[in-house]
């Protein structure tokens, strides 16, 4: 044992040191999921229970009242006008025969009645300057909108189209992380008290929810192959999120800022679109984003933000939009891209298990002696309905 000498000072002497150590242990990596807690808190909000690794929902919407000119009095231009005089209307490929006798369409000043259902080449016979209007050319893009529909007296019953309603689908996906420890490390003790298995059953199942918010937005729906007979080998099966454009969860409709800085028009834009399409009743209610589009929302709105009057406190933290199509809730996340927005009509989106495959753990065989070893496990999907109640801001430039 080494002498030292006097005077004794506090860094002469630390093998007997107590140690000061704070016992929180708090799991701090990308742990929070706000999106699944949003879309559902228990996991387990889908309409009706799922009973198979394909689940399926039904959709349907009223008869389409509005298109596009896409083509000239002989349909050889798919892209022409309509001139003066034609009596041949193309509307947007596909959707002709929505287009019924006695219809009353609205271009621009002008009002035409129809006199022959649309076809599905997109033809539309038409009567042009009906009820004292202006027979004028269109050019190629006018909206053509059904305005109003006319039976003659004594007249017989048309026959009249009807949308088919269809049957959107997403798979299930297993969702597995494992962990093992020693019985020795079980029984020693820790600063903080942890119990091992109680933490690093937490410490899985909060890695899964982190990677399973993400794939809420980022997954593509894949289904899985039967397993083999002689190798085992199988293709795993995907859930589908919000970016899959294969399943279209998601209406086309779209903003993409082509790298430039988000702006309010951006945003309102595309809720005024899908306030075209949908109506009041079913607009967007949250916009997902990083904290980097959050910021920018927060810069754009502020000169609009309501508040009281404060001398100590600077800055806005903008939490909802007031628009014209009603509030929508900004809901901040970091398992998002930057340069991605989403905007959801929360009330149609779910997710939920497999029945009877709700996360849990479970042990697994012994490989080592006093090696003990668990696994969490769950097998869940998503439903994502109406595609054109949802939207998304794209191509965020990061840096402006």
């Amino acid at each position: 044992m080494a002498g030292v000498n006097y005077p004794k000072w506090t860094y002469g002497e630390t093998t007997t040191w107590k140690r000061t150590v704070d016992e929180a242990i708090i799991l701090v990596n990308q742990a929070a999921t706000p999106l699944l807690r949003q879309v559902s808190p228990n996991l387990n909000n889908l309409p009706v229970p799922c009973e198979h690794t394909k689940y399926e929902w039904v959709e349907d919407e009223l008869e389409l009242l509005e298109s596009k000119i896409g083509g000239d009095a002989a349909g050889a231009t798919p892209t022409g006008a309509c001139a003066t005089g034609d009596t041949s209307l193309f509307v947007t490929t596909g959707e002709g025969e929505y287009f019924l006798k006695g219809h009353i369409l609205a271009v621009d000043d002008e009002l035409m009645l129809v006199t022959t259902k649309g076809t599905a080449a997109d033809a539309i016979i038409v009567t042009r300057g009906a009820m004292g209007t202006t027979d004028t050319t269109h050019t190629a893009g006018s909206t053509v909108r059904i305005v109003g529909r006319s039976h003659p007296e004594g007249g017989d019953a048309t026959t009249d189209t009807y949308r088919v309603a269809t049957i959107p689908y997403n798979y299930t996906q297993i969702w597995q992380a494992e962990f093992e420890f020693t019985s020795t490390e079980q029984a020693i003790k820790r600063y903080g008290d942890v119990n091992r298995f109680d933490y690093l059953e937490a410490k899985s199942t909060k890695n899964l929810m982190k990677m399973m918010e993400r794939n809420f937005m980022e997954g593509w729906r894949a289904e899985r192959t039967t397993r083999h007979a002689t190798t085992h080998a199988e293709t795993q099966g995907f859930t589908g999120g919000l970016a899959d454009t294969t399943a279209a969860y998601i209406y086309s409709t779209n903003r993409n800022a082509v790298s430039a800085a988000l702006t309010r028009k951006h945003i309102l834009d595309l809720l005024q679109e899908i306030f075209g399409l949908v109506g009041v009743e079913y607009m967007p209610t949250h916009i997902i984003c990083n904290a980097w589009v959050k910021r920018k929302i927060n810069d754009m709105f502020e000169t609009y933000v309501r508040t009281e009057r404060t001398e100590t406190t600077g800055g806005a933290q903008i939490e909802t939009l007031a628009t014209d199509y009603g509030d929508v809730d900004i809901l901040l996340t970091n398992q998002i891209r930057a340069d991605i927005a989403y905007l959801l009509h929360m009330p149609f989106c779910a997710i939920g298990p497999l029945q009877g495959e709700e996360f849990r753990t479970v042990e697994l065989a012994k490989t080592t002696e006093g090696m003990t070893k668990y696994q969490v496990w769950g097998e869940y999907t998503y439903m994502i309905k109406n595609p054109k109640c949802h939207g998304s801001l794209t191509g965020i430039s990061t840096t402006t």
